[in-house]
């Protein structure tokens, strides 16, 4: 399908982009823009990417607008990739544009979190906050995409902030607080603090492009420090919980004395020729940190979390070391042990399992 000669593509903005859509036709140009109304860029600019409001075989309505909804995000992701940190997160903004990050995997409630918060704070976004390394977050005003048939997750109706009655969206917001939605589960309801190498973890878990980044767990190390560390929301029902958030993203800052955290830059290749040889080396990584005595390892895609002796064998072979170096070192670190090699060989075993470290030989 092609677009008709008189219809004008429409464009929007997300996370500080500008996007174009290439509309079949007037009616479809209306719907869509319709729905992004918080977005839409009037005049026209030079777009940083454009992508077709007909792609996919779809002949339902719904779905191939929850497409493009898709298909915008997805540009401005890349868009930004390698300069913003994009968490797959809900946000609201105070009238200072305050913002508070609801960060959690698609599916577990953001939307539905988000547009309860925004009936009291502006709305920024229902799906993905876009952040630069000094704070600042670039609106992403997307519709609301609400599940309306169970039985396909792309079946997602797409409704304008406009429609269902949103606060306004501030044209800039600074991360002021981040929340963890765990809906669910055990333990008590309600929020509590959440440690750095915790938080690390899930950060990275629920974001896009994240090792692209120049120094990507400092980035991170440093926005949750400034917003006062990360929190965790344990709950069933988020309206129980809205006054509570509401009263966070009001209290005063409270940024927390500087953690004792000891860097390790990222490797690109692999320092041994790759074979059964007899030495063990790191594979390579985007970057590491020590933070209360553990580790977080952040390879390309993921990010590790290694203690004790595991964390003890990835810092030992900064330099390619043998099996039996390993042993030695890890006796004089915990002790001797009658089992020592067969218990550092199996944790070697898991650290190679999860590609985090090879064996090789010397070129």
């Amino acid at each position: 399908m092609t677009a008709a000669p008189d219809v004008p593509p429409l464009q929007v903005r997300a996370m500080g982009v500008t996007i174009e859509i290439r509309v079949p036709d007037q009616a479809s140009r209306d719907r869509l823009a319709g729905q992004w109304s918080r977005a839409v860029v009037d005049p026209p600019e030079k777009p940083a990417a454009t992508i077709s409001a007909w792609d996919g075989d779809s002949d339902n309505e719904v779905v191939r607008d929850y497409g493009v909804t898709t298909r915008v995000t997805m540009a401005g992701l890349r868009a930004t990739a390698g300069r913003r940190v994009n968490l797959h997160a809900g946000g609201v903004a105070d009238a200072d544009g305050r913002l508070l990050a609801l960060v959690a995997p698609s599916g577990t409630g953001k939307t539905t979190a988000t547009r309860a918060l925004a009936s009291r704070l502006g709305y920024v976004s229902d799906e993905t906050i876009s952040i630069d390394s000094e704070g600042v977050v670039y609106p992403h005003p997307k519709p609301l995409s609400v599940l309306t048939d169970p039985s396909s997750k792309h079946h997602k109706l797409q409704l304008s902030p406009d429609e269902v009655g949103l606060l306004p969206t501030p044209e800039l917001a600074r991360l002021a607080r981040v929340v963890m939605l765990h809906r669910g589960g055990d333990g008590p309801r309600g929020l509590s603090r959440l440690g750095t190498a915790a938080a690390l973890l899930q950060l990275v878990e629920q974001s896009s492009s994240m090792s692209q980044l120049p120094r990507p767990l400092r980035t991170l190390v440093g926005l949750l420090h400034d917003c006062g560390g990360a929190r965790v929301l344990t709950y069933d029902e988020i309206e129980e919980h809205l006054d509570d958030l509401t009263a966070l993203l009001a209290e005063p800052d409270d940024v927390p004395p500087a953690e004792e955290l000891v860097w390790h830059a990222g490797q690109e290749g692999f320092p041994l020729v790759e074979s059964e040889g007899p030495l063990l080396a790191r594979l390579p990584f985007a970057e590491a940190v020590e933070v209360d005595h553990e580790l977080v390892v952040l390879t390309e895609s993921h990010a590790w979390l290694l203690a004790d002796l595991t964390a003890a064998i990835w810092l030992h072979v900064a330099e390619p070391s043998s099996m039996q170096d390993l042993v030695a070192a890890a006796q004089e670190r915990f002790g001797a042990h009658d089992r020592a090699e067969e218990v550092v060989r199996s944790a070697v075993a898991t650290l190679a399992q999860e590609n985090l470290l090879a064996w090789g030989s010397l070129a």
